[in-house]
């Protein structure tokens, strides 16, 4: 294994061939070098959760004057209970 064809995974630490290395988005201008499986995990982490949709309580839908002013939705109950 020659040395320049292996890079270390920024969050694991181990050596990787050049072409199991992945780049992740860290910030906003920032990347992080990563192994396929940290990758993977990384990936999996950052998917938004999934609400549950075999509820049959609708969800709570903001008015829109309370998100052009930032209200929060207790701040919106507790007007409506005044």
């Amino acid at each position: 294994m020659d040395i320049r064809k292996t890079r270390t995974c920024e969050r694991c630490r181990t050596v990787v061939l050049l072409d199991k290395v992945r780049l992740f988005p860290k910030e906003k201008d920032m990347n992080i070098l990563v192994c396929e499986n940290c990758c993977e995990e990384l990936k999996e982490a950052a998917k938004p959760k999934t609400m549950i949709t075999n509820s049959r309580i609708a969800p709570l839908v903001m008015p829109l004057s309370a998100r052009s002013e930032n209200l929060t939705l207790a701040e919106i109950v507790m007007g409506h209970l005044r």
